[in-house]
């Protein structure tokens, strides 16, 4: 409602197509009669939302990736979900010369309209494989034979591995490296983690050491999308043990400071009456 009282109705389709991805995609829409068929070509950019227009929410569509000199699609068949909350989920791969782009397509179908031979449906894409880093510092991740630098408190999707099969089909294995910490192994990810339900989360353990074979107990937090999308969250943990009472405390520290000045710093918290050097 605007300032004069009146109110503002926006009509659009039911038919939502949203991307996950960093990169733009570009849907292919066809209406009309097969003799006299009629296209539009639409680019959806990264981390945006688009309502087919009203003219195509009925129309078939298909999809790949922009900017990747792929001539090859996906059709999207968003009919095959007909049952209001359904969701089918898919994992599309184009060939790109010696490489592959990989893309999660989930469809689901809303409580909107009725009908099941009406559009209302949000089309999601997502990318395969993700990667938080929680860490202070930046680290790298090392995954079928290819390095993701991974800068502290970003995230990275990983989609164009040739390898790259994130399903349930295969294990998923691999390795983290910092600036002073390397794995000790490499880390697998099972298949029954794989097939987890949506939301839920389940952490990994992962051993570091330095150049002096010195430890460090890193964690790694896999959750899995309700596209079917897999995120990796890298984090690590202190514990304190008290060997007369027996007390463990770990604290998960959700903000760092990191000292790369080369001289000690004294730091006080606000509230509190003791310092902090490092």
């Amino acid at each position: 409602m605007d300032k004069n009282g009146r109110k503002v109705v926006t009509i659009r389709s039911a038919l939502t197509v949203i991307n996950h991805l960093l990169d733009p995609i570009l849907l292919i829409l066809t209406c009309g009669s097969s003799k006299v068929p009629e296209t539009s070509i639409i680019r959806v950019d990264p981390k945006k939302t688009l309502h087919v227009p009203l003219k195509f929410a009925s129309a078939s569509m298909a999809v790949k990736p922009d900017g990747w000199n792929c001539s090859k699609t996906h059709e999207v068949k968003w009919q095959e979900a007909k049952s209001a909350g359904e969701r089918i989920n898919k994992l599309l791969k184009f060939d790109i010369f010696d490489t592959c782009y990989w893309m999660c397509l989930s469809i689901k179908r809303e409580h909107y309209p009725e009908y099941e031979m009406l559009s209302g449906h949000t089309i999601s894409f997502s990318p395969p494989l993700s990667v938080l880093n929680l860490l202070p510092v930046d680290a790298e991740f090392r995954i079928f034979n290819t390095k993701y630098a991974v800068s502290a408190s970003k995230q990275v999707q990983i989609t164009s591995v040739a390898e790259l099969q994130v399903n349930t089909a295969e294990n998923i294995s691999f390795e983290v490296v910092t600036d002073r910490f390397v794995s000790v192994r490499e880390v697998t990810v099972t298949k029954s983690s794989l097939t987890q339900k949506a939301g839920d989360v389940d952490r990994l353990h992962l051993r570091m050491k330095d150049s002096k074979k010195r430890y460090l107990d890193m964690y790694c937090s896999l959750s899995i999308g309700s596209s079917g999308s897999v995120l990796l969250a890298l984090w690590v943990s202190f514990a304190f043990i008290n060997l007369i009472s027996t007390v463990l405390v770990e604290l998960q520290v959700p903000y760092w400071i990191v000292n790369k000045s080369g001289i000690p710093l004294i730091i006080k918290q606000e509230a509190t009456n003791g310092i902090a050097a490092g």
